[in-house]
């Protein structure tokens, strides 16, 4: 009776008594083990992330039919992305900086989808978190040469250097720099390039447009900001010519900013800066002669030799230096030239490997450089004449 009456009370309460009739007996057993781990949501994770697959297939989907609706609208008319897609677009962007992630999305082909998204949209938005999405994938040495392999994508990247919506240039320029940074692939994109003239002049508006200096005290921080950088932080003077091959990637850049902001605000050049060119110039020489030593005819040094020559990377870096030191040694005068001669950034060292260099694309540049040295220092002077056969008939 007394089991009877705390049944009842229970039920009254709320809670079951299982299935056994009012004065039967009742079976004790043990509680129920606890539910198993649920597997699904391991299953659908990417990776060792807790991203799911299922909600990226989603949003992809969506993606899908919104360009696949705005194809039917008119054709002239741009096309405006809702809050909730563009908020899981850029989650996806977000998410892209993760390795497991970009794998995924290369293996689903996102690239491809991404490419129809591009070549179809006419939201601006809509293109800039695309490349923005593969140029995270990008980062990625397996992702970077997928994406690099795809001659269709790369044709429309090199194309949107042509857009005028400026967050769009923005992310295709990063994408393309991160590529190019890569060695297996940046070969591949720099011949695209070369096939493509219209990329040539689209990148010379963005340079000229990136460095305007209607705004000279904008422009001069740019230029004492970045400097500060390379003098002080890409290529100091204890450094050992082996920096060239870790710093060329930030190097070049940096100082096709500093050639094109000179030419438009002619700031006064440093001795620090000038040092820096000369340096570079100098640690290229002699990072060659350093790997070509010994037996020049051995099949590693002639491996080498062939590596070095595909290095383009530090090829453009050089070519950069080379035509950013030509344009200031045009305005050398006699005070800056005593100047880092005294302070030792201009030896007979360094002078040999930067007129080397220099000789003979930038001739004229070099008489103008020989000729105050035959003033400031006579006998370094006689050397670059002696060994380059340079004749100074331009004045000083």
């Amino acid at each position: 009776m007394e089991h009877k009456d705390r049944c009842s009370q229970e039920e009254v309460d709320g809670d079951s008594c299982g299935s056994s009739t009012a004065g039967s007996p009742v079976m004790d057993r043990n509680p129920s083990p606890p539910p198993e781990e649920d597997e699904t949501e391991e299953a659908d994770a990417i990776g060792e992330t807790v991203y799911s697959k299922h909600w990226l297939f989603s949003t992809l989907t969506r993606l899908i039919q919104m360009v696949t609706d705005q194809e039917s609208g008119p054709s002239d008319s741009s096309v405006e992305l809702t809050d909730d897609l563009e908020e899981d677009l850029c989650k996806v962007w977000d998410m892209a900086m993760d390795k497991d992630v970009a794998v995924f999305l290369q293996e689903f082909k996102a690239q491809d989808i991404l490419l129809g998204v591009i070549a179809k949209s006419r939201s601006p938005r809509l293109t800039e978190i695309c490349v923005g999405i593969l140029g995270n994938m990008a980062c990625f040495h397996d992702t970077c040469v997928s994406l690099s392999q795809n001659s269709d994508l790369c044709s429309v990247l090199l194309l949107l250097l042509g857009d005028n919506d400026p967050p769009t240039l923005l992310e295709t320029c990063r994408l393309l720099l991160t590529c190019l940074s890569q060695p297996d692939v940046a070969p591949l994109w720099l011949e695209r390039i070369r096939q493509q003239p219209a990329v040539c002049c689209s990148l010379c508006f963005i340079m000229s447009s990136s460095t305007n200096v209607s705004d000279g005290a904008c422009g001069r921080a740019v230029w004492m900001f970045v400097c500060k950088i390379v003098c002080e932080d890409l290529c100091q003077a204890d450094d050992p010519p082996l920096i060239l091959q870790e710093q060329k990637a930030l190097l070049a850049p940096a100082l096709a900013l500093l050639s094109a902001l000179h030419s438009s605000l002619q700031t006064a050049i440093s001795t620090e800066l000038l040092g820096s060119l000369i340096r570079i110039l100098q640690f290229n020489t002699e990072w060659r002669q350093s790997r070509t030593a010994g037996n020049s005819e051995s099949e590693e040094s002639q491996k080498e030799e062939v590596k070095q020559e595909e290095d383009e990377q530090l090829k453009a870096l050089v070519e950069t230096t080379a035509e950013f030191l030509s344009a200031i040694l045009m305005q050398l005068n006699k005070d800056l030239l005593s100047s880092i001669v005294k302070e030792g950034c201009l030896t007979e060292r360094s002078c040999v490997s930067a007129v080397g260099t220099l000789v003979p694309q930038h001739i004229t540049a070099v008489q103008h450089l020989v000729s105050l040295l035959s003033e400031v220092e006579p006998k370094l002077a006689d050397i670059i004449k002696k060994d380059f056969s340079i004749s100074t008939n331009v004045s000083s």
